[in-house]
C-alpha cells in the first residue's frame, strides 16, 4: 500500500510530468495524483493527501489565493508552494498563509524533492499536534471552570448534610446522603477518566495491519456486560478487511460507538449492525448502524466537538467526550467520521480509514486511482 499520498496542483503538464518523474525516483511507493486547476483540486476526493505541491500561478487564481481553502479541506496536509522564479516575499506570504515550505521550480531535483517532502511531513505533523494540544487546553479550562462546578457543589452540600444528620443521629438520612455522595464522586471520576482517554491519543503509537473483526471483538468483550444487560444484538455485514492502524485506539473508537448505540436506545432492544467496504482511494469505510433514538440533522456535525451533547438528553449518562475522542482517533489516523440517519430509523456513525485492504488480498494488491 502507498506510504505517502501526494497531490500535484499545477496547470503546466510538462512541469507535472517532471515532478512526477522526480518523485518516482525517490518515492516509488508514493501514490501521486494530479490536478491542473484550482477547481479540480477542490473537487479531489480520491484520497486524503499527505503533501500538496501547489503551483503559485494557476489559471485565474494564485496558489496563495487557494491555500486556505486547501488547508480547510485537508488540515493535516503539508502544503508546499512552488513558483517559476524564487521570490522571498512570496515565500514569506506562503508561510504566513499556512504553507509548510516553498521552492522555486528551477531548484527541484529528485534529492531536493525528497528532502522537501520529508520536511513538509514533519512540519505539518508538528503543526497538527500543536493545534490539538491547544484545543485540549481549552477543553480542560472549560471543564475546570464549568463541568466540575456542579459535582463539587453537590459533594460539598452532601458532606454538610451528612454532618448535620450525624449530629442528629439520623442514620437513615446519613445512608441516603452517603449513597448520593458516592454517585456524585463516581460522576467526577468518570469525567476525569474521559479526559485522560481523550488526551492519551496524542501519544506516539505503533501502527500495524489488524483485522477489523479482531478490533470489533475487543470492543464487544469490553462491553459484554452492557450488551447482555440490554438484550442487544451486534451483527457484522462485511467481507473482513485489514486496517493499518493503532489497534488499541481503533478498538476504543469502536467501543465508544457501540456504547453510544447501547446508551441511546429506543423502546426495542438494541440492534446494531457493523458494515465495511473498501474505498477507491485505498482505504475503508466502516459503518455502525443502530435502531435507537437517532440524531437530529442539525446536531450531526456538532456532536463530535468536546462536551457537546444533544439538548434534552442530559439525563442520560455521559461526559460529552466519547464522540470527540472518536474524532481525535480518526484525526490521528488521517481519517474522518460523520453521522447519518438510519434507513429505518436510528443513527449510523461512519468513519473512513485511509489505508486498508481486503483481508484475503496481499498488501501488494492494494491500488489507488491515479491521475
Amino acid at each position: 500500500m502507498p506510504d505517502l499520498t501526494i497531490l500535484i496542483v499545477d496547470d503546466d503538464a510538462g512541469d507535472r510530468k517532471a515532478i512526477r518523474r522526480s518523485l518516482k525516483a525517490v518515492r516509488p511507493d508514493a501514490a501521486v495524483f494530479e490536478a491542473n486547476r484550482a477547481a479540480q483540486a477542490f473537487d479531489f476526493d480520491a484520497a486524503v493527501p499527505d503533501i500538496v505541491l501547489l503551483d503559485h500561478r494557476l489559471p485565474g487564481r494564485s496558489g496563495l489565493d487557494i491555500l486556505a481553502r486547501l488547508l480547510s479541506l485537508w488540515p493535516r496536509a503539508g502544503i508546499v508552494l512552488m513558483t517559476g522564479q524564487g521570490d522571498e516575499d512570496i515565500a514569506k506570504s506562503a508561510i504566513q498563509a499556512g504553507a509548510v515550505d516553498y521552492i522555486g521550480k528551477r531548484a527541484i531535483t529528485p534529492e531536493r524533492l525528497d528532502r522537501l517532502v520529508s520536511g513538509a511531513q514533519d512540519r505539518a505533523e508538528r503543526r497538527w499536534k500543536d493545534r490539538a494540544r491547544q484545543a485540549d487546553l481549552m477543553s480542560f479550562s472549560d471543564v475546570l471552570v464549568h463541568d466540575f462546578k456542579a459535582p463539587i457543589r453537590a459533594v460539598r452540600a452532601l458532606a454538610e448534610q451528612i454532618q448535620d444528620d450525624v449530629a442528629r443521629g439520623d442514620m437513615d438520612e446519613v445512608r441516603d446522603c452517603a449513597q448520593d455522595l458516592c454517585q456524585a464522586s463516581a460522576q467526577m471520576a468518570e469525567l476525569v477518566d474521559s479526559l485522560a482517554a481523550h488526551i492519551r491519543h496524542d501519544r506516539e503509537v505503533e501502527f500495524k495491519e489488524t483485522l477489523l473483526t479482531e478490533l470489533i471483538g475487543r470492543a464487544e468483550t469490553a462491553l459484554s456486560q452492557e450488551i447482555a444487560a440490554g438484550g442487544a444484538a451486534v451483527s457484522r455485514d462485511f467481507e473482513d478487511v485489514m486496517l493499518h492502524c493503532s489497534p488499541p485506539q481503533v478498538s476504543q473508537l469502536l467501543q465508544n460507538l457501540l456504547s453510544n448505540a447501547l446508551k441511546y436506545r429506543g423502546e426495542a432492544p438494541p440492534r446494531i449492525t457493523i458494515s465495511a467496504s473498501l474505498s477507491d482511494g485505498g482505504g475503508a469505510v466502516v459503518r455502525v448502524a443502530d435502531n435507537g433514538i437517532g440524531v437530529p440533522e442539525p446536531f450531526r456535525r456538532g456532536i463530535f466537538d468536546p462536551f457537546k451533547r444533544i439538548p434534552g438528553r442530559a439525563h442520560l449518562p455521559g461526559t460529552g467526550l466519547g464522540l470527540a475522542t472518536c474524532k481525535k482517533i480518526l484525526d490521528r489516523h488521517g481519517g474522518t467520521i460523520w453521522c447519518e440517519a438510519g434507513a429505518a430509523g436510528g443513527a449510523v456513525f461512519a468513519f473512513a480509514m485511509p489505508r486498508a485492504r481486503l483481508a484475503t488480498a496481499p498488501p501488494a494488491e492494494l491500488t489507488c486511482k491515479r491521475a
